[in-house]
């Protein structure tokens, strides 16, 4: 996708003022559950890990249904079993992948905030597809499971371009004095010049 396009996009969501209605409440309850300065932060922020906690744990989600989809598409009936539990571990992984993604947005403030709310919607409907696809593939419905969770993975992919955009178009969750200590002859992305 060309830079222009991709700009269009993320600006036409930065400016959805309409979104706030519901991120300012769900941001303040976030904010009580989670206070600044709390262990439960800490641990949700990757405090204990050096480095924001919810990109990593995205990975784990993401991992388990892009497994399951190939073994869905490419491994017949011997790959059912598998990608059935595969599509289980990811449901489960978003549990605290989208608590410590909350944890993060919480502190975000406007086109930001909007950016994240739509990740965190899309992110919502995809493990809500990838549960359901679960729940058919358990009722014996394998073609509407897998239906689903090709669904879902489309929607999880959207969703995950939306969280790359926050990080490295606008910086969210990216320590900016990384570099300030860095020697001369290095650049601000890490590489030597």
């Amino acid at each position: 996708m060309r830079p222009i396009v991709r700009e269009e996009i993320t600006s036409r969501i930065e400016r959805l003022s309409a979104l706030d209605a519901l991120a300012e409440p769900l941001q303040q309850a976030v904010r009580a559950a989670v206070p600044q300065e709390s262990e439960l932060k800490d641990a949700l922020t990757g405090i204990w890990l050096g480095h924001p906690l919810h990109p990593p744990l995205t990975d784990l989600v993401l991992g388990a249904c892009t497994s399951a989809l190939l073994l869905d598409l490419l491994a017949g009936q011997e790959g059912e079993h598998p990608a059935d539990l595969l599509v289980a571990a990811g449901v489960i992984a978003a549990v605290p992948t989208a608590a410590a993604g909350l944890s993060d947005w919480a502190e975000l403030r406007g086109g930001s905030r909007r950016v994240g709310s739509v990740h965190a919607l899309g992110n919502t409907c995809a493990v809500v597809l990838h549960a359901c696809s679960w729940l058919a593939r358990h009722r014996g419905r394998r073609g509407t499971g897998v239906a689903l969770s090709a669904l879902g993975y489309g929607l999880a992919a959207g969703s995950a371009w939306l969280g790359g955009h926050l990080s490295f178009a606008r910086g969210v969750g990216v320590n900016q004095t990384a570099f300030e200590d860095a020697p001369s002859d290095w650049r601000a992305d890490g590489f030597r010049l």
